[in-house]
């Protein structure tokens, strides 16, 4: 409490509180400084990495632009292989960019939880004296004074005390809503750091599945080309009966599309399945689709791509387009001369989609899983028939596609597949973002 007999007391009290104010509060600065070095030079690190890995996909486009044979698919398995070991550095090292960042945002914490106490000490301090000398009476504060000029003073000095004190509480109130975002932020670096973990560990199975491609590649060739031709002249007229009894079978199948029950037309129902999205085929009668690739009707008109392709080299993480359930996830190529969609993941979605999920190297689900928007649900790749390793992403009314064992097809028989009436297949751009 306040002496009123001193004068100078509320001005000894104004100077400590400026004082303590202003000392600067450094827990651990050393510490601070060089996480704030390693965070920069770890930043440079992911960017060279980055060059790197532009420099590998712009190789695996050359190698994949190549007449296709047996050196030129080892050559691109190779490559791959580099690149997914590039890849997995790169993932490493916004592991430890992100321990870096959650390091440095608890320092940030300790130091706002620091200047907290401290404040709420000082602060306590001072209103208990004010408090005290505003509970004097206007005529005690004249007759402890010597002079009206001490008086003055006194009452100049609390002035400045209580100005000080409000502007001290204003203070504490922004360091405590910074408080809460350095919270929300060290949870978000959390989450990514938890996410980043979980792709290196898909990615390391992307390697593993790189190596088992190559070296059954070998044994089915016997390293010799005209095998490999062989193969692929297999793969070719596989793929044809396939899609042609795929088509066959829907034609027959009838749908009554009930738009009201599905996200309208650009309204984004659905996020991109992948990140920094390259379209490579759109949906419906494209130019390849208008070659025949995938058939010919009843009245010999071309097939139409039913979905879209998107440009992802092997290893790419494939994302949830929405949240919702895993209906089934399927590797087709397990049935021996099954060349189709290779490993699919089917998704119903709260909003009435279904979404499909094509030629993936890695499942990160299993049927029954629920899945948030944007999760890793997979790793890209070239199973099944693909001309090149890309996503193919198709999306449906979710009440009418079905999946069933591929009965109808002579090379597909044991092998689940999903399938819809032509009416329920829609085109994944009038629901993804513009």
């Amino acid at each position: 409490m306040f002496k009123r007999h001193s004068t100078f007391a509320p001005f000894l009290l104004f100077i400590a509180i400026l004082t303590a104010i202003a000392l600067p509060l450094s827990i651990r600065a050393d510490e601070a400084d060089d996480l704030r070095e390693k965070i920069a030079e770890t930043q440079d690190q992911v960017e060279q990495i980055n060059k790197e890995i532009a420099q590998f996909e712009k190789q695996l486009q050359e190698v994949g632009a190549e007449k296709s044979t047996l050196q030129a698919a080892i050559n691109e398995l190779n490559l791959t292989r580099k690149k997914l070991l590039t890849d997995i550095t790169l993932t490493q090292k916004k592991i430890e960019q992100t321990t870096y960042t959650i390091r440095e945002i608890e320092l940030d914490i300790d130091d706002s939880e620091s200047k907290i106490e401290r404040n709420d000490r000082i602060l306590a301090s001072a209103l208990r004296d004010v408090h005290a000398a505003d509970g004097e009476s206007l005529i005690e504060t004249i007759l402890s004074n010597e002079s009206i000029s001490d008086l003055w003073i006194e009452l100049d000095q609390m002035e400045q005390l209580q100005n000080t004190i409000y502007a001290q509480l204003a203070d504490l109130r922004a360091i405590k809503t910074d408080l809460e975002e350095q919270h929300t932020k060290q949870r978000s670096e959390r989450e990514n750091l938890t996410a980043f973990k979980d792709n290196l560990a898909g990615q390391q199975r992307v390697i593993d599945e790189n190596a088992k491609n190559k070296n059954d590649l070998l044994a089915v060739t016997k390293n010799k080309e005209a095998e490999y031709q062989a193969l692929l002249a297999e793969k070719q007229a596989a793929r044809k009966q396939i899609e042609s009894a795929m088509q066959e079978y829907e034609s027959k199948l009838t749908y009554i599309l009930d738009p009201s029950r599905l996200p309208k037309e650009g309204s984004g129902g659905l996020a991109w399945p992948i990140a920094n999205p390259i379209l490579t085929q759109g949906y419906g009668i494209t130019s390849f689709a208008a070659s025949g690739s995938y058939g010919y009707d009843a009245q010999g008109n071309p097939n139409p791509h039913r979905g879209i392709d998107f440009k992802a080299s092997v290893g790419t993480p494939l994302l949830a387009a929405a949240s919702g359930t895993v209906r089934d996830a399927v590797d087709m190529d397990k049935t021996p001369g099954c060349y189709s969609y290779g490993k699919w993941i089917l998704i119903d979605h709260d909003n009435g989609l279904s979404t499909l999920y094509a030629h993936l190297s890695v499942f990160n689900v299993s049927a029954g899983d629920s899945v948030t928007t944007g999760q890793i649900i997979g790793y890209s790749g070239q199973s099944g028939y693909a001309t090149g390793p890309h996503l193919h992403f198709s999306a449906f009314d979710r009440e009418a596609v079905k999946i069933s064992p591929f009965s109808w097809s002579n090379g597909c028989k044991n092998a689940k597949v999903p399938y819809a009436p032509y009416e329920a297949y829609l085109n994944p751009l009038s629901y993804l973002p513009e």
